[in-house]
């Protein structure tokens, strides 16, 4: 068992013990001095700590975790884990002031619209953001640390007609069948609606969010709804629906357990996850030091080649196999990938959250 499995088997229930409650009030200066390099920990600098690590659950948390091995055997932390990320269960926890999370994969959207409030500043003397993109170093309060491609991909086992183009994925006439959505915001949903109905990626933003809902419309009878990308794996694998908007690595997942699913390769929707700190933290520095080795080149090259998501290290090179490079959706075959507007979507998700919510309960 790896050093991180085994402090997860030693520990599993986060309800009934909450965070650590003898952290130390560690400072970047704890860490060994000098300037931070992604991916790097000195030998036993956190020795006694521990970090709970919160993702969206299921194999794609499991291999997030078992890839923090290093960083557990060389700082001498312990990791927990919780899941899924919930949004609103860290914002309670933050308000009531007892927080049991300490490093949590949020969405980038979300993070930068709640940094002054619920997240704690990231600090540089800890974090190194020299390998991320030049166009994409994240946000005070996150870090990128994995791209996400929201993917149209159908049931080849029951879609006999391939699907080429979003719009294809609104045409019940042409391809009938149940497809699924996420339930908990229509970040790329409404992109990819109005990309079928015309609209050209250059002009996605400010979304014509009246237009999108009226193309969704047309296909809400034939429409279900996962919550969790945990549960998305689950309805892909059991047939549940035909086809959908998925992250990618949860189909990739799925096809590794035996489903038989086709990525349609017309202009995936990228964001990206970020790593956070939620104000409160028992273990801020130790949790930040843990984002940093999240940051290197030799995680990131692990994420892709395990999960099929895109790495945020512009240094990384991962080898991935050919069923595994069909899900990379920054990559080829897919064309022209549409990137979210983060700032866009920072400003307007609460708003279209109560939106999407009522038109999926309407």
């Amino acid at each position: 068992m790896t050093a991180v499995l085994a402090a997860i088997a030693a520990t599993t229930s986060l309800a009934a013990c909450g965070g650590s409650s003898d952290a130390r009030d560690l400072t970047a200066a704890d860490l060994g001095g000098g300037p931070p390099k992604a991916g790097v920990v000195a030998e036993g600098v956190l020795k006694g700590e521990e970090v709970v690590f919160v993702g969206y659950g299921g194999e794609v948390q499991d291999r997030q975790v078992k890839d923090l091995d290093p960083w557990v055997e060389t700082s001498g932390a312990t990791v927990k884990q919780d899941s899924p990320t919930d949004t609103a269960k860290l914002e309670a926890q933050v308000k009531s002031k007892k927080v049991t999370w300490d490093a949590v994969d949020a969405t980038d959207t979300w993070a930068a619209a709640h940094c002054d409030d619920l997240l704690t500043k990231l600090d540089d003397d800890i974090i190194d953001r020299s390998q991320l993109p030049d166009d994409n170093k994240g946000t005070e309060c996150g870090v990128p640390f994995v791209g996400t491609g929201n993917i149209f991909a159908y049931n080849a086992d029951t879609v006999k007609n391939a699907p080429r183009t979003w719009g294809d994925f609104f045409d019940t006439k042409k391809f009938p069948g149940k497809r699924a959505l996420y339930s908990g915001n229509p970040v790329g949903i409404y992109e990819a609606a109005l990309m079928a109905d015309g609209v050209a990626a250059e002009d996605l933003y400010p979304l014509d969010v009246d237009r999108a809902l009226k193309k969704l419309d047309t296909i809400k009878n034939d429409l279900v709804f996962w919550s969790t990308g945990a549960q998305s794996q689950q309805m892909v694998e059991s047939g549940q629906a035909d086809m959908g908007i998925f992250w990618s690595g949860r189909v990739l997942n799925a096809d590794r357990a035996g489903a038989n699913w086709e990525p349609v390769y017309d202009r995936p929707v990228l964001q990206y996850d970020v790593m956070v700190v939620p104000k409160g933290s028992a273990n801020p520095v130790a949790a930040m030091s843990l984002i940093n080795h999240m940051l290197g080149k030799e995680y990131s090259e692990k994420i892709t080649e395990g999960s099929g998501y895109p790495s945020t290290n512009k240094l990384a090179k991962p080898k991935v196999d050919k069923v595994t490079a069909k899900f990379v959706a920054n990559s080829a075959p897919y064309t022209d990938p549409v990137s979210i507007d983060s700032k866009f979507w920072a400003e307007n998700l609460s708003g279209y959250v109560d939106q999407w919510t009522t038109w999926i309960n309407g």
